[in-house]
């Protein structure tokens, strides 16, 4: 008997050359997709897992949120209200007002964030962050009204208000600073 040679190189058998090769390309497709498709559902528990942390946060500190906020909206009805009609005090009031009005709206992506989780679950939350993150602030709003939760529309409103008001005035009182100093 003689001994059979399966050496791949040279060109003892090309046919099972072929057929290695044939396979090895077949299986590197299927490698890739399959790291493609691992790399996917590894997206989706990493998202997944940001997404749930980001509600127990949201959950958590959204108490002291509403506080610190109620409290910048007396101080800027009480003290920064009066300084902006004077006009050396001008300036730092709308400046003042337009940092409170950032604050406020984390404060209504949180309220708009809470709102849909607890009236859509998950499915609303993942739909609010595909529209990006601003997203989440219309999709607290087309959630609360096709529930029909309108305490929790006026609510949501109530906070859309603030912040463009604060936002606004801040603005207004800056440009209006700028004006007088030229």
């Amino acid at each position: 008997m003689s001994k059979i040679n399966f050496k791949i190189e040279g060109e003892k058998c090309p046919y099972i050359k072929r057929k290695i090769m044939s396979i090895k390309e077949k299986f590197g497709d299927v490698g890739a997709t399959l790291l493609g498709i691992g790399f996917f559902v590894l997206m989706l528990f990493i998202a997944s897992w940001l997404l749930k942390g980001m509600l127990w946060f949201t959950d958590t500190v959204y108490p002291y949120l509403v506080l610190i906020g109620s409290f910048l909206f007396w101080v800027g009805v009480i003290v920064l209200l009066p300084l902006a009609f004077f006009r050396k005090t001008r300036s730092a009031s709308g400046i003042s007002f337009l940092i409170s009005a950032y604050f406020y709206g984390i404060i209504l992506w949180c309220t708009s964030l809470i709102t849909i989780y607890a009236l859509w679950g998950w499915i609303g939350v993942v739909i609010g962050f595909v529209f990006a993150v601003v997203g989440i602030i219309p999709m607290g709003f087309i959630a609360s009204i096709f529930t029909g939760s309108w305490d929790e529309l006026g609510n949501l409103f109530l906070w859309l208000l603030i912040t463009f008001g604060h936002g606004g005035l801040g603005l207004w009182l800056m440009s209006k600073s700028e004006k007088e100093k030229s």
